[in-house]
C-alpha cells in the first residue's frame, strides 16, 4: 500500500457519522397541533355531509300520510260498497308521498283490479286525492285462458269463477279461443287480442243485441270455425245455427219458423239459419 493510500484511510477511519439532531418541543408541539387542527377539519367536513344527506335523503315520514280519497264516477250509479273499499284500500297503500310515479303505480293497481276502462288520481288538496274512474260495462262472458268478461265495447277482460258463473252478465260464448293458451295483457289491463279474435268477439256482441231486439235471450252462445256461432235459447233446448253476420235478416226469418211452428204445436230441436236463402228444421219427437 502507498504512503498517500495509507494517510487516505486513516482520515476516514477518524470520520464519524453524524447523529440525528435531537427534535425541539417547540416542533413536536407544532406538529401535534397540525394533526389535531386536521382531525378537527376533517370531522366537521364529515359532520356537514352527514346533514346534507340527510336533508336530501327522503324521510321515512313522507311514506305516512293519512291519505283521504273520493272516488269520481262519470254516470250517477255509486260504486258499490266493496268496489269502493278495494279501490280506496289500493290507492292509500299505494300512494306513498304522493308522487308522481306514486299516482301513476296506484292508478295502474287500481285499473287491475278489472272493472275500470280508465283511472286518473289528482291531488285537491294537502293529503286528500280524488280518483277519477271509468268502468267498463260488461255485456258477455267468454272461455278463454279462463272464463273472462267482454264489455259492451268489446274488451276481454277480468275473470270470473266458473264454479260460480253468477257474476256472467249474460250467455257464454265459447269456441273462439281455441288453444286456451294465456293470453296477453295490455297496460289497462285487458286482453290483447288478434285482429280475427277481436272482429269475431265484436260479432257476437252483434249476435246478442241482434237476438235481444228479436226478444230472444241466449243461455249459451258457440263459434264453429267455418259455420260461425250457434246459439242455445235460454229455457229452450233448441240450438240455432245463425252463422256469421248480418244478423238482423236471420232472426226474422227465425220469427216466422216459429210462428208456423207454433200454429201447427211442433217444436225444434234444430233450426239452422247458416244457409243464404234457406232454413233446415229438425223437429222433436212428440
Amino acid at each position: 500500500m502507498t504512503k498517500k493510500a495509507r494517510g487516505k484511510q486513516s482520515v476516514l477511519k477518524r470520520q464519524k457519522p453524524k447523529k440525528a439532531r435531537a427534535r425541539s418541543r417547540r416542533e413536536k408541539l407544532l406538529t401535534g397541533a397540525k394533526w389535531t387542527v386536521g382531525l378537527v377539519v376533517a370531522g366537521g367536513l364529515l359532520w356537514g355531509a352527514h346533514r346534507v344527506y340527510r336533508m336530501r335523503a327522503p324521510s321515512d315520514h313522507t311514506h305516512s300520510i293519512l291519505w283521504k280519497v273520493s272516488l269520481k264516477v262519470p254516470d250517477e250509479t255509486p260504486l258499490s260498497d266493496q268496489a269502493a273499499a278495494a279501490l280506496s284500500a289500493t290507492v292509500t297503500h299505494l300512494l306513498g308521498d304522493g308522487s308522481r310515479a306514486n299516482m301513476q303505480k296506484a292508478a295502474k293497481a287500481v285499473q287491475r283490479l278489472g272493472s275500470y276502462a280508465r283511472v286518473n288520481i289528482v291531488k285537491i288538496a294537502p293529503g286528500r286525492v280524488a280518483v277519477y274512474v271509468q268502468r267498463r260495462t260488461p255485456a258477455l262472458c267468454i272461455e278463454a285462458d279462463r272464463l273472462r268478461l267482454v264489455s259492451i265495447t268489446g274488451e276481454v277482460y277480468g275473470q270470473v269463477d266458473k264454479d260460480n258463473q253468477a257474476g256472467c252478465p249474460g250467455p257464454t260464448v265459447t269456441g273462439i279461443f281455441e288453444h286456451m293458451t294465456k293470453l296477453p295483457m295490455r297496460a289497462d289491463s285487458t286482453s290483447a287480442l288478434t285482429d280475427e279474435e277481436q272482429a269475431l268477439v265484436k260479432e257476437a256482441l252483434d249476435l246478442q243485441r241482434a237476438g235481444q231486439t228479436r226478444g230472444y235471450t241466449f243461455a249459451h252462445m258457440d263459434y264453429h270455425k267455418y259455420r260461425g256461432f250457434f246459439v242455445t235459447l235460454k229455457d229452450s233446448d233448441t240450438e240455432i245455427a245463425v252463422g256469421r253476420a248480418p244478423f238482423a235478416g236471420k232472426f226474422e226469418k227465425l220469427q216466422e219458423i216459429f210462428a208456423k211452428l207454433a200454429r201447427k204445436n211442433e217444436q225444434a230441436q234444430r233450426i239452422e239459419l247458416d244457409y243464404q236463402g234457406k232454413a233446415f228444421i229438425k223437429l222433436k219427437k212428440m
